[in-house]
């Protein structure tokens, strides 16, 4: 996972044959009204479901956060949009992604660790990466 900003979200919808979709733009519009600080990610859909477990048990506040899942770029790749109420926790969304990587059990080479940094790029864990967060 990568974060990302709204003009690289833009651009990677626009060569793909749908575009942005105009009620994910209007949920967008109306998301930012209550919850004015977003994070932009680009990733596998099973980084978010880690990234989502994440936020559920870091992000601890009396309003919850919201997301847009604009849909895929590619084969389930694509991007989500994270709206939060708080600066601080926009700013720790966007300092925890780098380190959070997957488990593939399926994988070729079997229980692969890594995570995407765009379509069929990864970035492979090893034990040197002290701060990493390692998801089944």
């Amino acid at each position: 996972m990568r974060v990302q900003t709204f003009q690289e979200l833009e651009s990677a919808y626009q060569q793909t044959s749908q575009g942005l979709d105009k009620d994910d733009l209007n949920e967008r519009s109306a998301f930012l009204k209550t919850h004015p600080y977003s994070v932009i990610i680009e990733g596998e859909y099973s980084e978010f479901e880690n990234l989502n477990q994440w936020i559920s048990k870091q992000i601890n506040n009396d309003s919850k956060w919201k997301h847009i899942y604009f849909g895929k770029t590619d084969y389930d790749f694509g991007f989500v949009e994270y709206f939060l109420t708080k600066e601080k926790d926009m700013l720790q969304l966007k300092e925890i992604v780098p380190f959070i990587f997957t488990t593939y059990p399926l994988s070729l080479v079997p229980n692969t660790i890594c995570r995407s940094n765009g379509y069929n790029l990864q970035i492979d864990y090893d034990s040197s990466m002290e701060d990493a967060l390692i998801y089944p």
